[in-house]
């Protein structure tokens, strides 16, 4: 078993497509599915659903790839550690992130790497999605911690998961729907709509989940932050959409509103984007210990 057919094992389960992980990982897609295949002959276990789209998982595949994840992340954090010795992680580090991501936390994230890594000139800038990852591909951002689709294929830059998170609809108290315990996404289509700007990936998943159903829908107020999408929606303007987390988190902070789950909900994905290629050692510095606090 080899940590390249770790890395395809954990693409394809995130991708859930062979053509769009064997682009995630800049290889051809017969060479990603021949290392599979390999792979499931050494184990004598079948990991991947044969013949459906999107590719699922089996059972076997699912206690796989949990495994294989933390086997990834812990082989590039120690790559990174390695390099980071190797040469001192000096100078100048540009971070990006979206508002308030889930996991890593950023404010605790910075913290902790200045405090090991003092000599390190790290600056940060927070922005919607697109905007960072364009950065990213401008060598003018290291890292960028970045809300996306889940699967969603990023081009020109790498990238990893470190967090999923199903997406709820946020409502006033006296709304009709906050009586309910959970809401089909295609009943939520007469609504107003209160959702992220176009830039963010808040908008890119919850825009392709009313694309996938075939509907249109009025999205009356954009924001890029959830305690102004969470307040709107509390003062009845609209149905909120929220990444759960942050719309739980506006809940303990005072927001006077109520989450409703929402059933097969869409999934916003929290990942770290950056180019191996161009990585200083403060970069992979950061990209370690940040992998390390997505897994809390």
């Amino acid at each position: 078993m080899e940590l390249q057919q770790l890395r395809y094992a954990v693409a394809l389960a995130d991708h859930r497509s062979a053509p769009r992980a064997a682009a995630s990982l800049k290889v051809a897609q017969g060479a990603l599915v021949r290392q599979l295949r390999r792979l499931e002959d050494e184990l004598g276990a079948v990991l991947f659903q044969r013949g459906i789209e999107p590719v699922g998982l089996t059972p076997a595949g699912e206690e796989f790839v949990a495994m294989a994840r933390h086997a990834v992340r812990a082989a590039d954090e120690a790559a990174a550690k390695a390099a980071a010795f190797a040469g001192a992680p000096r100078g100048r580090l540009a971070i990006g992130s979206y508002p308030e991501p889930p996991r890593p936390r950023v404010p605790e994230l910075l913290a902790e790497f200045s405090k090991r890594f003092p000599e390190a000139e790290v600056s940060l800038r927070e922005e919607a999605s697109d905007p960072l990852v364009r950065l990213v591909r401008r060598g003018e951002l290291d890292v960028a911690i970045v809300g996306t689709a889940s699967g969603q294929v990023l081009e020109d830059v790498d990238h990893f998961e470190t967090f999923r998170d199903d997406v709820a609809a946020v409502v006033s108290l006296t709304h009709p729907l906050a009586a309910r315990y959970g809401v089909r996404l295609a009943d939520l289509v007469p609504e107003t709509f209160i959702d992220g700007t176009p830039a963010t990936g808040l908008r890119a998943v919850t825009d392709e989940a009313f694309r996938v159903l075939g509907t249109e829908r009025a999205v009356r107020y954009e924001a890029s932050d959830a305690a102004t999408v969470a307040r709107l929606a509390g003062l009845g303007l609209g149905v909120g959409l929220l990444p759960r987390t942050a719309a739980e988190r506006e809940l303990r902070a005072g927001a006077r509103c109520r989450v409703v789950p929402i059933e097969n909900a869409p999934v916003h994905c929290t990942c770290l984007v950056y180019r191996s290629g161009s990585l200083t050692p403060p970069g992979r510095a950061f990209l370690a210990l940040a992998s390390r606090y997505a897994l809390g």
